[in-house]
């Protein structure tokens, strides 16, 4: 479900929702930035309409497995090398979904909660 166009220029715009299934998951790294050690992991999320980048942060790093289906609460797009990305950082939730027949919206159900 795409409650945005991201086809727009929306630099660091907050996303409220946003769900997909996660396609191909990369390691997670551990890198610097300003100072600051952090953990990024890479996935590429499907949205029933294409594909995005998404950039998991610290503490979701590394709970993700390529095939889920999620939804994304309170999460930013920006752009990065000429690529849309969606990021969810500390003040997001990962809701990882049951099979859905391959739709993409409805209520956020159980399974497993990411921080």
């Amino acid at each position: 479900m795409r409650d945005v166009d991201v086809t727009e220029n929306v630099y660091r715009n907050s996303i409220p929702f946003y769900s997909g299934r996660i396609v191909k998951i990369f390691e997670v790294e551990d890198i610097t930035i300003r100072g600051l050690a952090r953990r990024v992991q890479k996935a590429v999320l499907d949205d029933g309409h294409g594909e995005i980048y998404l950039n998991l942060w610290d503490d979701h790093a590394g709970q993700l497995i390529e095939g889920d289906i999620v939804n994304l609460l309170n999460c930013w797009i920006n752009e990065f090398h000429s690529s849309l990305e969606l990021n969810i950082g500390r003040f997001g939730k990962i809701y990882i979904r049951k099979e859905a027949g391959g739709n993409f919206e409805g209520e956020v159900q159980d399974d497993r909660k990411v921080l």
